[in-house]
């Protein structure tokens, strides 16, 4: 049986590094509930499917680094570098063609071998400037 640590790394990785949306119904339940930093929200396997197409669609270069996964009962937090170049718009600003790089904090919840909540909240400040600006704030790195 697969540990909720290592479920939660294989969703990032297959659906969104591999883009592989076939194995989404193995992963997550029906009724999966998303809340994404970019103010999005889905309910169920279809809706997350939406967000999952738009966001390789607008970020065909997405990849999303797992840099530390800490369990808890059936929760799951994750620490992640989200990266890719912005092709679509995001945060209100159309299309830049700018690499970008942000952190961002997940937790899932976990049920039956499959997640069926995930919560995620990242520097969409970080995120913005990089995408307006070509000055970068103290502690800021180039992507």
């Amino acid at each position: 049986m697969t540990s909720s640590t290592e479920l939660v790394a294989g969703f990032w990785e297959q659906l969104f590094n591999q883009r592989d949306l076939s194995a989404v119904a193995s992963v997550v339940t029906d009724d999966l509930s998303w809340r994404g930093s970019l103010g999005t929200k889905s309910e169920g396997l279809d809706g997350f499917l939406d967000y999952a197409i738009a966001a390789q669609e607008a970020i065909p270069d997405l990849h999303i680094e797992v840099n530390e996964l800490i369990a808890a009962g059936d929760h799951v937090f994750a620490r992640l570098t989200l990266s890719g170049t912005h092709n679509g718009t995001l945060l209100g600003v159309t299309e830049t063609q700018r690499k970008f790089s942000y952190e961002a904090a997940a937790v899932h919840r976990c049920r039956g071998g499959r997640i069926e909540q995930v919560w995620v909240v990242g520097d969409t400040h970080a995120l913005y400037r990089q995408l307006t600006s070509d000055a970068l704030l103290p502690n800021e790195v180039e992507p």
